[in-house]
């Protein structure tokens, strides 16, 4: 499983566009999915698909999506427009065709719950009685499967005040529902553009990076935040049946990086150490 966050798809006359090419970044970030030697069962896109909201914006980015051969799903950003991404995605029959737009997906070894924390015509998220009262209803319907719950705000602060407006609305309701759920064994959001991983509750909360641009890092009380047009790296989820755990990577960023084969540095020693190592056996120094 993969996960794919702010891709700020845009018109050739939005303003941005002149700061990055968002469409030919997601392709980017598509033709390393592709490349993969096991490809991901599902990609999830967690929000602000496209820039403006527009329909044309989001048949660029279906186009963009279209080599893809992953499972895609996808909940609401604040720069989306719900009526507009419910029209482009109605080939997706677990999106409502009213309200906000969360939904369930029960056909996969790990259950996934996406949840829309927009508010129409704001910047920042919540989650109002209604949603909260449809999560706990759906987690209560999964009889304890492991879940993972995605969703476009962050419900913890994660110290980019720039981009946290004070944090999502309704996350102590968020919290205590979770408390119920120790099945929840990850929370996934985007909207701040930078990877971050915390504790949170009974349960690990992760943001995603952006295609499009990276903000500044937490590391104090910027007086003037910035953006970079970096590529970002993909996070990738792997879940193990056995061990009942979800493990978390990333894929390097798309593009052309130095490599090196571990055989090529561990030389003549590299057919004990993979034995070694497949088999849980001690393994001397490598130097």
């Amino acid at each position: 499983m993969a996960q794919v966050s702010d891709p700020h798809i845009m018109l050739a006359d939005d303003p941005m566009a002149r700061f990055v090419d968002t469409p030919a970044r997601l392709a980017a970030v598509v033709e390393s999915l592709e490349a993969l030697p096991q490809r991901a069962d599902v990609v999830l896109l967690t929000g602000d698909l496209v820039n403006r909201g527009l329909p044309e914006e989001y048949d660029v980015l279906r186009r963009v999506l279209e080599p893809l051969r992953s499972r895609v799903l996808v909940v609401p950003g604040n720069h989306d427009d719900r009526s507009a991404l419910r029209a482009a995605f109605d080939d997706h029959p677990q999106l409502p065709s009213a309200g906000h737009l969360s939904f369930v997906v029960d056909d996969l070894p790990l259950r996934l719950v996406g949840l829309d924390t927009t508010i129409p015509g704001r910047d920042d998220g919540e989650l109002d009685l209604d949603r909260i009262r449809w999560l706990r209803n759906a987690l209560q319907a999964g009889d304890g499967r492991p879940t993972l719950v995605f969703m476009h705000h962050p419900p913890a602060p994660t110290g980019m005040w720039w981009m946290d407006y004070g944090g999502l609305k309704g996350r102590d309701e968020l919290r205590s529902v979770l408390s119920e759920h120790p099945e929840v064994v990850r929370v996934i959001a985007g909207h701040v553009h930078r990877s971050t991983s915390t504790s949170w509750g009974p349960t690990v909360l992760s943001t995603a990076p952006s295609p499009f641009y990276a903000t500044s890092a937490p590391t104090g009380d910027l007086d003037v935040p910035m953006i970079v047009a970096v590529a970002a790296a993909i996070p990738v989820f792997r879940w193990d049946a056995s061990e009942r755990t979800l493990v978390a990577s990333e894929l390097d960023p798309p593009g052309v990086h130095p490599t090196v084969t571990f055989p090529s540095v561990i030389g003549a020693e590299w057919p004990d150490y993979a034995a070694r190592a497949r088999s849980g056996a001690a393994m001397p120094a490598q130097h």
